[in-house]
């Protein structure tokens, strides 16, 4: 019997406004994927993709898995995104929280108010789509260090004037992370930039149970795969806008 022909409807999310959307571990499966002109949404793709494409979107919280290659982010304001990839680069972005696992440096392109921090922790398949993707083996070497507090500034006199980028503290990443957290998740044990006031267990348990006991008090919205559902959407093409 021949393969299943793939459907590029399902691996794109395309002009969604206010919805919780979600792809499962095998949905994806190493194909690339993009999410297109959303806003007010809650999307996650808890699988392994080879390449994400995330442009103008506007107010959302995103969650990736594991990503071989790049995650692009374009033209995107107001979000907050967490992913573990081989490359990171944004364009034209603005105000953005974003929880980054990646070998090297994040890559910044004519954006402003960027705000990063590290994965603390991860959903339960993450270490099985790390492999998958073949990320497990790059993190293992002495360069793999994610240097969150570092970014690569690609066009540091564009936009002109302001901060373009800033290091969250280890607060306000975990504020951010409860926003992205979902059910069941562990410490994720990857080598990265320290915060910059210092380390605490990180490595521990203690970031788990601080997270969890945090997100059990916040409103904000921390939606399983579950509770979403699973997107079949509209056609579109991988360029995106730009």
């Amino acid at each position: 019997m021949p393969p299943k022909k793939l459907d590029p409807k399902d691996f794109r999310i395309l002009e969604r406004k206010g919805e919780q959307l979600a792809k499962r571990s095998g949905d994806v499966n190493g194909i690339d994927f993009l999410i297109d002109g959303c806003e007010d949404c809650h999307i996650i793709i808890l699988d392994h993709v080879a390449q994400i494409f995330i442009d103008y979107c506007k107010r959302c919280t995103i969650v990736i898995g594991a990503v071989a290659s790049s995650a692009f982010i374009r033209n995107c304001e107001n979000c907050r995104i967490k992913v573990i990839c081989g490359q990171l680069r944004t364009r034209e972005c603005v105000d953005c929280d974003l929880l980054v696992q990646v070998p090297g440096q994040p890559i910044i392109e004519s954006s402003k108010g960027m705000r990063f921090g590290p994965v603390l922790t991860a959903y339960p398949d993450c270490e099985k789509h790390l492999e998958e993707a073949g990320l497990r083996k790059r993190f293992e070497t002495d360069s793999a260090r994610c240097q969150w507090t570092k970014i690569y500034d690609f066009s540091p006199s564009n936009p002109p004037g302001g901060h373009h980028w800033s290091a969250l503290s280890r607060a306000e990443a975990r504020e951010v992370a409860v926003v992205l957290a979902q059910p069941d998740e562990v410490p994720l044990l990857l080598p990265r930039d320290p915060f910059l006031e210092g380390e605490e267990e990180e490595a521990g348990g203690e970031v788990k149970a601080k997270c969890m006991e945090d997100a059990a008090g916040s409103s904000a919205p921390s939606v399983s795969i579950e509770e979403a559902s699973s997107c079949s959407l509209a056609d579109g093409g991988f360029g995106g806008k730009g």
